[in-house]
């Protein structure tokens, strides 16, 4: 479901690009404890690529979930990010 929602994000296999149904999956695959689609969620709060916009406190919430399966790179994300050491952008070079 997580590569589902990625393919519509990037238009793969379909006539373009559908942010709409790209959240609905990976919505989906963050219900289910999916830990790549909290960071994904994350990541997409954090750079304004989510279906409200920019709100870092929405994007701090789910690096946290992420982090809390203990995942050591988010735990760099997030240290880097709330020091402003380097951005989320910088470090998945997106």
């Amino acid at each position: 479901m997580y590569n589902l929602g990625i393919c519509y994000k990037d238009g793969k296999g379909f006539e373009k690009p559908d942010l709409d149904e790209m959240f609905r999956w990976i919505r989906k695959t963050t219900i289910l404890g999916h830990v790549e689609s909290r960071e994904f969620r994350g990541h997409s709060y954090e750079t304004g690529k989510s279906v409200i916009g920019k709100d870092p406190v929405i994007a701090e919430e789910w690096y946290r979930k992420r982090s809390q399966w203990r995942e050591a790179m988010c735990d760099v994300v997030i240290n880097r990010w709330m020091t402003n050491d380097v951005s989320a952008d910088d470090e998945y070079g997106m």
